[in-house]
C-alpha cells in the first residue's frame, strides 16, 4: 500500500533573478492528496466523460531523442518535448483542476536535470496533489514484439526506479499505458501484473478483432497473462475505440486544424451551441461501444502535443463548462481525469467483462497490412541490442564486487531507449536508428573500461594494452586485439547462474598459437580457414586467415576463467582444417539431424496499394523463391566439422557439429541484397504437425498457435495468407510431433510454419518503397557503400526434451562475455599472476533457476531477482532457494520482497509463495524480486 500524503496549503513564488520583492507568479493552493481521492467527482446517473490530457512522445523515430527533446530539425516533425513538459507543467500550476499523465520517464528526466530547485519543488506539488500522474514510468515505451522480458523489465524497473527516487511514492504508477506498439504480448500483460498494475490501456489491435469487440461491447476485459485461472497474472485491459487522438473536431493544439471554441456570443462565429451538439453526438456514438454505461475515457491529446498547453487547456475548460451547464438536458458531465480514476469508477460498477488468455499478434491494419515486417526489420540493430542486454546484466553482477562509476547508468539509458517500439522495431528513419547504435556502442564500450579491473584483477596494467579490450565484429571473424599481439589474455565472463563450457572462435592472422587454461594445461585447439565469403564482407577490415577454436571448460557461474594465448616461435604445426569444396550429387539434400535447411526470399508485393515495407510484410503471393545456384564445401576436425552452401552471390549457410553438444549451429550471411527481397531461412522436416506449431512470448513464455487460411474474427479467407501467419519469435519457434524440433534465435526475427513440418524464420529484409505508416522512407539499410550484410545463428534441436531447449534457450540469451587483453606477460609471468577465475557464488543454483538480477542498489543493500526458467510442461517442480552463504562478496541479512520492477514493496495479497528467513520457494516460470540487506564480506 502506497503511502498517501496530505499537504498543507502552500503559497511558492517564481521570482525574476535580483527582484526578490517582485512577485510574477503565484501558485494556488492545493489541498488534494495523490492517488484516487485526487480523482475529481464523478455524478451518479450520467454519462460521465473522463478526459485524459496526453502526449504521446516517441524516444526517437523521425527525429532522435535529443532532436525531439529540444526541438531541433522541425522541418522534419513539429515536436519539443521540453517546451510540452514545461508547457503543462505551467498550466497545472495556474489551475488545481486540471490533470496531465507523463508517460516516458526518460524524456522526464532529461527535463529534471535542467530545472532550478524551485521547479522541482513545484513539479512535486502537482505530483502529490494528483494533478500531474505518471502512466506507464518505463523509461521508455516498450515495444512487444521483439523485446526480451528481461530486458522489459530493466525498462521499467530503471524508469519507474527514477521516478520514486526523485518525486517520492505519489509519482509510482499504477496504469500501463502502451498506446503506441504494433501488437500486444500476452506476456507484457503479466510482466505489468507482476509489477503491480491495476490496469492496462492500449489503441493498436487487428482492425477486425477491434470492430467485433466493439460490436459486442468486449473492448475492455480481463486478460489472463499467465496460466488460466492465474489471478494475480491477470490484469484489466482496455482498447480504445479509435486510436489514441483527440475526439473528431476537437484537437485545439498548435499542430491541429480544429476550430478553437467561440464562446462569445457577440461575435459572428460564435460556436458553442454546434461544438456541444457535436461533442453530445460524438459521445453518445462511442458510447455504445462500452458495457458501462456512465463511465467513458476520452484521450484529449495525439502525438507531441501540448507544446503550447494554454491552447489545448483553454479550449478544453470551455468544452467541460458549456457541456456541464446542459448537464441535466444531455445527461453527459465531463471532467479533468486519468486512466487511474477512470480505472477506479469502472471498478465501482458491476459490470461482467469478458477474459482474454491468447494475445494480439499479428495486428493488421487492413486486410493487406499485416505488421509483422517489423519483427525482423534492421537485424543488426537487433543483435546489438541482444549482445546489449547481456553486457548491462554483466555490468550490474559486477557492480557488486566494489566501487561503480556511471557507465551503469548510461548504459541503463542506451538500452531503455533501444526498447522503443520505434527503436528495436527497426521502424525509425536510417539516421535515428545510427543515433540508437551510437549510444548503445558508446555506453558499452564506457562499461567494458569500467569492468576491465573486475575482470583482470591479477594484470598489472603496465604489462597490458588498454587501448582496445573487447571485439563487437567477432561474428565477422575481426579482431584487432587477436590479429595484433603475440601474446593475449582471453576473460570468459558467464552471466549464468550455472557452469558452462563454451566454444570460442578467435580470429587470428596465422598459425602456430597455443592456448592455455588457467593451471597452465594445454587446451585442444583447431585452426579453421576463414571462408572467402566471410572475408569479403564490406567494411570488414581484419588481418586474419584463421578462426583458433578451442573449449572452455567450467567457466563458472556469474564469473569469469582466463585463458592465455601465445604466438609459439617455430610452431608451426597446427594442423589447418582448410574449406574444401564438395562435389556432391545431384539429389543432394542440405541437412542436419534429418532437417533439411535451405535459405529462400519472398518478393515483396507491389500490386493492390499497400507495398512491404519496415512495418508492413506482405509478399507478392508467388511464394519463397531460391536465392540462387548452390556450392558446398566444409571444413574438417576433431573439436568441430562444418558443412558450407553457398547459394547464389549473396547468400551462405552452414551447419557447425560441436564435440559433445547437443545442437547444430546454423550461421547465415545474407547480403548485399540485390533489388528488393526479403530471406528467410527455411528448416523442414518430416514431422506431422496437424498445423500448430509454437513460438515464445519475449523469451519468457511458450504460445501455442495454429496455422490457418481463414482469418479468426470474421472466418474469411485471409488476403494475405504468409503475413497473416506471421509471429515474433524473440528466443525460439518451435514444432511438436513424434519428437520436438526447436529452433533458437540469437535476436528477434519473424517467423511462422507455413507447411507441417516445416518452421522458416526471416532473417534479413531489404524494401524498395514506404509503406505508408509514417516513416516516410524505404527500409534499404547500407554499410560502406553496399547493401548491408547481415550474419548470425541459429541453434538447431531434434528429439531433446522441452526442458533441455529450454536451458538451450537461457544460454544463448545469455551468452558468454569476452574482454581481450593483449599483454608483455609470458605464460609463466601469467600463472604466477594471482587468481584467474571467479565467481559471484559460492554454492550453484539448481538448473531450473537463474539470478536474473544481481546489481548494487542503496547502500548496504543489492538487488536480487530470481526466475524459475521452466514452465510446467518442462518441469513443474517447485525449487526451495536458500540465500544463507550463497554470494562471495556479502552475506544476506534479511530479504524485502518487491514487486517485480522493485519500486514498491510486495502487498501481503500478492505474495504467491511463502518466504522464511533467506529461504523462499519459486514456481514454474515465476520470477521473485527482493532488496536485500547485506553485510559485505
Amino acid at each position: 500500500m502506497l503511502t498517501q500524503y496530505r499537504l498543507s496549503p502552500v503559497i511558492l513564488l517564481l521570482c525574476a533573478p535580483g527582484l526578490a520583492k517582485e512577485r510574477v507568479f503565484q501558485l494556488k493552493p492545493r489541498l488534494a492528496e495523490c492517488g484516487l481521492s485526487s480523482c475529481h467527482a464523478t455524478r451518479p446517473g450520467y454519462t460521465n466523460v473522463h478526459l485524459v490530457p496526453h502526449s504521446h512522445d516517441d524516444t526517437g523515430w523521425l527525429k532522435t531523442v535529443d532532436q525531439y527533446y529540444y526541438g531541433a530539425k522541425q522541418e522534419v516533425q513539429r515536436a519539443g518535448v521540453q517546451y510540452i513538459i514545461e508547457s503543462v507543467v505551467k498550466e497545472l500550476a495556474n489551475d488545481p483542476s486540471k490533470k496531465f499523465i507523463q508517460v516516458e520517464t526518460g524524456f522526464f528526466w532529461r527535463w529534471w536535470l535542467d530545472k532550478d530547485e524551485y521547479m522541482r519543488n513545484l513539479t512535486k506539488t502537482l505530483v502529490n496533489a494528483g494533478q500531474l500522474e505518471f502512466t506507464g514510468g518505463g523509461w521508455s515505451m516498450n515495444d512487444e514484439a521483439a523485446t526480451h522480458y528481461s530486458s522489459i523489465i530493466d525498462n521499467m524497473e530503471f524508469g519507474l526506479n527514477w521516478l520514486v527516487d526523485n518525486l517520492g511514492e505519489c509519482a509510482v504508477p499504477t496504469v500501463a499505458w502502451q498506446i503506441d506498439p504494433f501488437g500486444h504480448s500476452k506476456e507484457q500483460a503479466r510482466l505489468f501484473a507482476e509489477m503491480g498494475f491495476n490496469g492496462l490501456f492500449f489503441a493498436r489491435i487487428d482492425y477486425r478483432d477491434k470492430e467485433a469487440r466493439k460490436a459486442n461491447k468486449g473492448l475492455q476485459m480481463w486478460w489472463e497473462g499467465g496460466d488460466e485461472d492465474d489471478v494475480d497474472n491477470t490484469i484489466f485491459t482496455g482498447v480504445f475505440d479509435k486510436h489514441y487522438s483527440n475526439p473528431d473536431g476537437f484537437c485545439w493544439d498548435i499542430i491541429c486544424e480544429d476550430e478553437p471554441i467561440n464562446d462569445d456570443p457577440r461575435l459572428q462565429e460564435y460556436n458553442v451551441d454546434s461544438k456541444i451538439k457535436a461533442f453530445e453526438s460524438y459521445v453518445n456514438d462511442h458510447l455504445r461501444y462500452y458495457k458501462d454505461q456512465e463511465h467513458i475515457m476520452f484521450t484529449m491529446g495525439d502525438d507531441f502535443q501540448y507544446q503550447n498547453a494554454r491552447m489545448n487547456y483553454k479550449n478544453m475548460d470551455k468544452l467541460i463548462k458549456h457541456m456541464n451547464e446542459k448537464s441535466e438536458e444531455t445527461g453527459i458531465h465531463l471532467l479533468y481525469s486519468t486512466p487511474s480514476c477512470y480505472l477506479q469508477s469502472l471498478q465501482e460498477g458491476d459490470e461482467v467483462y469478458p477474459i482474454k488468455s491468447d494475445d494480439f499478434f499479428p495486428y493488421a491494419s487492413g486486410q493487406n497490412s499485416y505488421w509483422t515486417g517489423y519483427f525482423t526489420s534492421r537485424p543488426a540493430g537487433k543483435l546489438q541490442e541482444r549482445l546489449g542486454a547481456r553486457d548491462l546484466t554483466v555490468t550490474r553482477q559486477l557492480s557488486v564486487m566494489g566501487d561503480s562509476g556511471d557507465c551503469a547508468f548510461n548504459l541503463h539509458r542506451a538500452m531503455g531507449l533501444m526498447q522503443h517500439h520505434d527503436a528495436i522495431t527497426g521502424t525509425e528513419k536510417q539516421n535515428v536508428a545510427e543515433d540508437y547504435s551510437k549510444r548503445l556502442f558508446k555506453a558499452t564500450q564506457e562499461c567494458q573500461e569500467e569492468n576491465l579491473p573486475k575482470l583482470f584483477p591479477n594484470i598489472d596494467s603496465s604489462t597490458a594494452d588498454m587501448s582496445q579490450t573487447n571485439c563487437p565484429a567477432l561474428n565477422i571473424s575481426q579482431c584487432a586485439v587477436s590479429e595484433n599481439n603475440e601474446q593475449f589474455i582471453i576473460s570468459v565472463y558467464n552471466p549464468l547462474s550455472k557452469p558452462i563450457s563454451p566454444y570460442l572462435r578467435v580470429p587470428v592472422p596465422g598459425t602456430g598459437y597455443g592456448v592455455f587454461g588457467d593451471q597452465g594445461e594445454r587446451l585442444v585447439i583447431q585452426v579453421n580457414q576463414i571462408p572467402q565469403f566471410v572475408k569479403n564482407i564490406p567494411g570488414r577490415d581484419s588481418l586474419a586467415e584463421f578462426e583458433l577454436i578451442f573449449r572452455v571448460s567450467d567457466v563458472p557461474s556469474l564469473g569469469y576463467r582466463q585463458v592465455f594465448v601465445q604466438k609459439e616461435s617455430g610452431n608451426d604445426r597446427n594442423k589447418i582444417s582448410p574449406v574444401t569444396p564438395l562435389n556432391v550429387p545431384e539429389d543432394y539434400v542440405f541437412q542436419a539431424d534429418n532437417v533439411q535447411i535451405d535459405l529462400q526470399y519472398y518478393q515483396g508485393s507491389t500490386v493492390g496499394g499497400q507495398p512491404t515495407g519496415a512495418y508492413v510484410f506482405r509478399p507478392d503471393n508467388s511464394g519463397k523463391h531460391s536465392v540462387g545456384e548452390q556450392k558446398y564445401s566444409e571444413v574438417v576436425g576433431d573439436l568441430v566439422n562444418e558443412t558450407i552452401m553457398e547459394t547464389g552471390e549473396w547468400g551462405a549457410v552452414s551447419m557447425r557439429s560441436y564435440a559433445d553438444t547437443l545442437e547444430t549451429e546454423i550461421v547465415w550471411q545474407v547480403g548485399p541484397i540485390p533489388g528488393g527481397k526479403e530471406v528467410v531461412v527455411v528448416y523442414s522436416s518430416n514431422l506431422e504437425t496437424g498445423g500448430l506449431f509454437y513460438t515464445d512470448a519475449n523469451g519468457r513464455q511458450t504460445i501455442e498457435r495454429k496455422r490457418t487460411l481463414f482469418n479468426k474474427f470474421d472466418g474469411l479467407r485471409d488476403a494475405e495468407p504468409e503475413s497473416s501467419n506471421y509471429y515474433p519469435i524473440t528466443t525460439r519457434l518451435e514444432l511438436r510431433g513424434t519428437e520436438v524440433m526447436t529452433v533458437i534465435t540469437d535476436r528477434s526475427q519473424g517467423g511462422s510454419s507455413l507447411e507441417d513440418g516445416q518452421l522458416e524464420l526471416m532473417v534479413h529484409r531489404r524494401c524498395l518503397h514506404d509503406d505508408w505508416f509514417g516513416v516516410g522512407e524505404s527500409l534499404m539499410e547500407d554499410a560502406y557503400g553496399q547493401g548491408l550484410v547481415a550474419r548470425g545463428q541459429h541453434y538447431l534441436l531434434k528429439g531433446a526434451s522441452l526442458s533441455d531447449s529450454r536451458i538451450l534457450n537461457q544460454e544463448k540469451v545469455l551468452m558468454p562475455q569476452l574482454s581481450f587483453l593483449g599483454t608483455s606477460l609470458s605464460l609463466e609471468d601469467w600463472l604466477a599472476a594471482g587468481s584467474k577465475t571467479y565467481s559471484a557464488l559460492i554454492k550453484d543454483l539448481p538448473t531450473s533457476v537463474q539470478l536474473l538480477t544481481l546489481s548494487k542498489w542503496k547502500a548496504t543493500q543489492v538487488l536480487l531477482r530470481f526466475q524459475h526458467i521452466f514452465d510446467k510442461q518442462e518441469d513443474e517442480e517447485t525449487i526451495i532457494v536458500d540465500l544463507n552463504n550463497m554470494f562471495t562478496e556479502f552475506d544476506v541479512e534479511s530479504l524485502e520482497e518487491t514487486t517485480l520492477a522493485a519500486n514498491q514493496p510486495l502487498k501481503q495479497k500478492q505474495a504467491r509463495s511463502y518466504i522464511d528467513g533467506l529461504e523462499f520457494a519459486l514456481n514454474p516460470l515465476e520470477i521473485r524480486t527482493f532488496v536485500a540487506n547485506i553485510v559485505k564480506k
